[in-house]
Parts: C-alpha cells; sequence; structure tokens
C-alpha cells in the first residue's frame, strides 16, 4: 500500500513538473528484490550488502547503513550541507535542486545518476557475480565517472572549478 501511495505521488509530481524526469525514470527501473520477491523471481527480500532488512527503495537508497554514507558523501560533493533523510524527501529536495539549466543544476543531475548507477552495479556484483564489494570501491566508482562527466563539461567558473577540486581530493573517509 505505501510503495502504491510513494508511486503515485511521484507520478503527479512527474506530470505536474515538479520532479526531473530523471529521477522519476531511475526510481521506475530499479528491481529491488521485495519487488522481484513478488514477482516471484527470489525467494528472499532482504538486502544483499546489509544481509539485515528487506530492500526496498528507501531501504537500499536511504536506510541501508551500508550505503547511506556513500549517498550522503555524494551530496556532500555537490556542496550541500545536509544528511540523507528518507526517500520522498529526497526525491522532493532533488528535484528542486537540479531544475534548471544551470551548471550546478548539470553537476547535481550528472552525481545522482551516477551515484543510483553504481549503487546498482555494486548490488549486481554481489547478486549475480558473487564479489565482496565495500563502500570504499562504490565510491570510487562514483568518483571517477563524476570526474570524468565534470571534464567534459569544460567549464571556467570558480564554483565548478570549486566542485571539480572537491571530487578531485575527495574521499569516502574524510
Amino acid at each position: 500500500m505505501r510503495s502504491e501511495i510513494k508511486k503515485r505521488i511521484c507520478k503527479h509530481q512527474y506530470a505536474h513538473g515538479v520532479m526531473d524526469g530523471t529521477v522519476y525514470n531511475e526510481w521506475q527501473k530499479l528491481r529491488t528484490r521485495d519487488k522481484l520477491k513478488r514477482w516471484g523471481c527470489v525467494e528472499s527480500d532482504v538486502c544483499v550488502l546489509c544481509n539485515s532488512e528487506v530492500e526496498n527503495i528507501e531501504h537500499l537508497f536511504f536506510d541501508c547503513h551500508v550505503l547511506k554514507r556513500v549517498f550522503g558523501k555524494a551530496i556532500q560533493n555537490c556542496l550541500m550541507n545536509r544528511g540523507v533523510y528518507s526517500w520522498m524527501r529526497e526525491c522532493s529536495w532533488f528535484s528542486k535542486k537540479t531544475k534548471g539549466k544551470s551548471m550546478l543544476a548539470k553537476i547535481r543531475r550528472v552525481v545522482f545518476c551516477c551515484t543510483v548507477y553504481n549503487i546498482r552495479k555494486a548490488r549486481n556484483r554481489v547478486i549475480f557475480q558473487n564479489e565482496r564489494v565495500d563502500t570504499e570501491m562504490i565510491y570510487y566508482w562514483i568518483r571517477q565517472e563524476v570526474l570524468l562527466k565534470l571534464f567534459s563539461f569544460r567549464c571556467n567558473s570558480t564554483s565548478f572549478l570549486s566542485l571539480y577540486q572537491k571530487w578531485q581530493v575527495s574521499s569516502l573517509s574524510d
């Protein structure tokens, strides 16, 4: 029931221009273990990264103690001093902070997509390749992709350069 309400809210926000299409598409594509169990594809819906709770979008990105640090560090590197909150609050924040054509909005969209992609990549490596993936490795992947994307922007504004430098020297243990 709760996921149905979230889905309706997302569709409403997307239809009325509150939520960016990127966010909506990324959330809808993700096949979490709770969905896979409902469809009869897997027997267990427990998160493969922390092995403690049911894996759904809320848990995977915002409640999982393994990934919360990674997502928080990505937010912090976008020049935002804030914590990681609930799924609905993050969707609302992200859609407000990434609207428009400004360089910072573009960078935040890139960071969000790289973070979602690499969390999915880590989860899939654990599930399908039986690899051990730690938070440092996930953050390293995110950092490398973000730096490559930022390098391609070739912008000379001071805020862009400070953001680029922040990502260059950044590590998860900071």
